[in-house]
């Protein structure tokens, strides 16, 4: 049986041939060649340990970045090769945060795996083989579990769009994803929050530094990200709206680059009326920003956003944008301190949703306050949490089928 490809690595072996001399013999794991053979290219370097080591170090680089040129556009290149093809077009036609992501599962998963096959030699084998050291794999964000199901799903789902456009550029008879079993779809519960629960969170929040942010999320249903975008041309306070145009995406980088906007997950803008209470408390919170504007003079960056940061940090100046995981932050511990443990920010969300389709909304008015992309999203998110409607359908049920009966 043929040893199971574990992905691209360097091997070295050091022996010392006299004081402060070593001999490192170097191998480069690099996959097979088209005829199947191991593609595994050795040598040897002299001098000091630390010398032989970047030396090694640098011979392997050398060989990963080595182009394919006369294969590009051919069946006989590699998984690797096609991938970084096709994630350099993809850039154009998909939003920044969803092109990172491709990058991201092809760079840390897919292509240590898969990336030494030839294209055309890829098989559902392949895949199946794949699949299965993804369930063995331990989770980098949560301790003693494996990877989710979702993110398999993930791996998967960007794997398959690479190669339905293989397939339709003639490099591959048919995309090896064909027929796979993916992981099945499993949504997380939600944190249901009672109505008595979200009055005590307003109290808990009143006074803090994310009082109204707060208060606007649970009444609007908008997203932490679309309302640390919201800029205060986008409130029309007389007609009682705000319009969702764009959201903030906290990247990795620091500096004055920590941030960007992009558009709605959905990638269209809505409109959201607003309670009177909520106007009320927006218009003072307006007050209160131009205050704090003032109170700061020339360091304040004018954004015109509604929740700016209002403090003077490191890499983060007054006016920009407040961070997302600051605000998370900050309504964690508070919500922890009201004994609501386990409550997060977007669970704002759920209960805005929640409570008015208990309350009987129309789901299609509660889809578009929402921003989904269609109603039956939201049916299928929310479905569970209106029990009271299924006695509703049975005992109407009832009575239809109770009168059919009396009329005979």
């Amino acid at each position: 049986m043929p040893r199971r490809f574990e992905g691209q690595r360097l091997v070295t072996q050091y022996e010392e041939e006299s004081r402060g001399r070593w001999t490192c013999k170097a191998r480069a794991i690099l996959g097979t060649h088209p005829d199947g053979r191991r593609n595994e290219p050795r040598t040897t370097f002299r001098g000091t340990k630390a010398e032989c080591a970047a030396k090694a170090r640098a011979w392997y680089e050398a060989l990963l970045v080595t182009p394919e040129k006369d294969l590009l556009g051919k069946q006989q290149q590699t998984v690797k090769t096609y991938l970084e093809t096709w994630l350099a077009t993809k850039k154009a036609t998909v939003k920044l945060t969803t092109w990172k992501r491709y990058d991201s599962l092809i760079r840390t998963s897919i292509e240590p795996a898969l990336g030494p096959v030839r294209l055309c030699d890829l098989s559902r084998d392949h895949i199946e083989r794949y699949m299965a050291s993804c369930y063995e794999e331990q989770s980098t964000r949560h301790t003693d579990a494996k990877v989710s199901p979702k993110t398999i799903r993930n791996r998967l789902g960007v794997l398959a769009s690479a190669m339905r456009r293989a397939e339709r550029d003639g490099l591959i008879a048919r995309s090896p994803l064909e027929g796979v079993d993916l992981p099945k779809r499993r949504r997380p519960e939600l944190v249901v929050m009672r109505e008595e629960d979200a009055a005590a969170l307003l109290e808990a929040v009143e006074g803090s530094d994310i009082e109204v942010l707060a208060w606007t999320a649970l009444h609007t249903g908008a997203r932490l990200g679309e309302l640390l975008a919201l800029r205060w041309r986008d409130v029309d306070l007389s007609a009682d709206t705000i319009h969702i145009a764009r959201t903030l995406v906290e990247d990795k980088t620091s500096g004055d680059d920590w941030y960007y906007f992009t558009s709605p997950k959905s990638g269209r803008t809505r409109t959201i009326e607003l309670d009177p209470e909520t106007v009320a408390r927006l218009k003072a919170h307006k007050k209160t920003v131009a205050e704090q504007r003032l109170k700061v003079g020339a360091a304040w960056r004018t954004l015109d956003l509604v929740f700016p940061n209002v403090w003077q940090q490191r890499q983060v100046a007054p006016g920009t944008p407040l961070r997302p995981t600051t605000a998370t932050r900050i309504f964690r511990r508070i919500a922890d301190d009201a004994e609501l443990e386990g409550v997060r920010f977007h669970d704002l969300r759920h209960a805005h949703a929640t409570f008015a389709l208990r309350a009987g909304q129309n789901p299609l008015v509660v889809s578009r306050r929402l921003g989904h992309a269609d109603v039956q999203t939201t049916l299928s998110i929310y479905a569970h949490v209106l029990p009271g409607d299924d006695m509703s359908a049975a005992v109407a049920v009832a009575d239809v089928i109770q009168k059919a009966r009396a009329a005979r």
